[in-house]
């Protein structure tokens, strides 16, 4: 008797000090599938419906295992995020015969100020590579943020910091082509509204619902910090 309560002590502080409970061990193992099967299915756009069907079960099991706040979901969504994953149909509305988004070179900054920039490289079919960046703003609605786009500029190139661009942008540090005139709500994504609920984040991954105000139909989006 004495042995076994040793043995369950010296346990429960191996768990507390490791972090080798049960439950951090699922959380670890939902995360980590969540990311795999985004990231095996990235750069594609033809099974949008089959793997939201496997991503959906995953995910509703990693927020009943966490139970975050509405606070720590917010807050949390401040930083610098690469999307792995989404269905969002406007995600490959540039793509025509001439441009096509680069599904894997897709980011986001988000400011705590409430400012955030999506960051999307484009390939061309004369080789050049251009990057997009949309810039919105959100504030607290409910249990989530509300969201309007409010400017487009385009930059000849790739960009490998996108943070240090994006914020550059943001004070008037760089300047590249102001795309918003074109690019105005329902032509474009300048002046759309839409709503974004995180679901779950950490200081690894990042996972949202989100729709456009106007359809309201829901999208998921599956994102990792960077």
């Amino acid at each position: 008797m004495r042995k076994f309560l040793m043995t369950s002590v010296l346990l429960s502080f191996a768990s507390a000090a490791y972090g080798t409970g049960v439950d951090s061990v699922s959380i670890e193992a939902v995360k980590a599938r969540i990311a795999s099967i985004a990231t095996e299915n990235q750069p594609r756009i033809d099974n949008y419906k089959d793997v939201r069907a496997e991503l959906e079960p995953l995910v509703k099991e990693l927020v009943d295992l966490t139970q975050q706040t509405v606070e720590e979901r917010i807050v949390g969504k401040v930083g610098v995020w690469q999307q792995l994953w989404t269905d969002d149909g406007d995600d490959t509305r540039p793509n025509n015969f001439f441009s096509q988004i680069d599904r894997t070179r897709t980011f986001q900054v988000v400011d705590s100020s409430g400012f955030f920039y999506n960051i999307s490289e484009i390939e061309t079919a004369l080789n050049l590579r251009l990057t997009a960046f949309l810039r919105g703003e959100y504030q607290r609605e409910g249990n989530g943020i509300g969201i309007r786009f409010t400017n487009l500029d385009i930059k000849a190139l790739g960009t490998k910091n996108v943070a240090d661009v994006a914020y550059k942008l943001e004070t008037k540090k760089e300047k590249f082509f102001p795309a918003t005139k074109f690019a105005k709500y329902p032509k474009g994504p300048v002046g759309a509204e839409g709503f974004i609920d995180t679901v779950y984040v950490d200081e690894q991954l990042r996972i949202d619902y989100g729709y456009n105000k106007a359809d309201g139909v829901v999208d998921l989006f599956v994102l990792k910090r960077i």
